[in-house]
């Protein structure tokens, strides 16, 4: 497992232990609900309860919307390494247009396999079966744009 998928790991069992810890202490501001004092119940059922919502469930969403941020990040960094021989632009090309032109498969044919065009179709077909396993069939740009638009 790779030290991401275990980081990601602990923070999702962070989660549940927080969801739960909210679900198990939700009545928790009744202890201190009444009207002893002015204001009482405004600050237990308000101020108290709404203080254990936001540090246990939205701290949770919060975890949980980082953590797919976090996943999507390392699987493009790691898809860009195994194919670090293109650039951005030539791979948003061949994700998001397939119908790639022809000028352009013949200089990438001559820049990675000697003119095999064969080969290059096929590393093409590689590419976008990888993508496609790996992002849902998203569109390379729209991936790519979410951490940054000048890559």
């Amino acid at each position: 497992m790779k030290d991401v998928d275990i980081f990601l790991d602990r923070l999702y069992k962070l989660t549940d232990e927080l969801e739960k810890l909210g679900r198990e202490f939700s009545e928790l501001y009744r202890q201190y609900d009444g009207n002893d004092f002015e204001n009482q119940n405004y600050l237990a059922a308000d101020k108290l309860d709404n203080s254990i919502l936001a540090v246990t469930h939205e701290i949770a969403s919060t975890i949980g919307f980082t953590s797919a941020d976090i996943k999507l990040l390392t699987n493009f960094i790691d898809f860009r390494r195994v194919f670090n021989e293109l650039t951005d632009k030539e791979l948003e090309n061949i994700i998001d247009n397939p119908a790639i032109t022809l000028t352009m498969k013949l200089n990438l044919a001559k820049r990675l396999t000697n003119g095999d065009l064969k080969l290059l179709l096929d590393k093409i077909q590689t590419i976008q079966q990888v993508w496609n396993r790996t992002f849902d069939n998203k569109k390379y740009q729209l991936v790519r744009n979410i951490f940054s638009t000048t890559l």
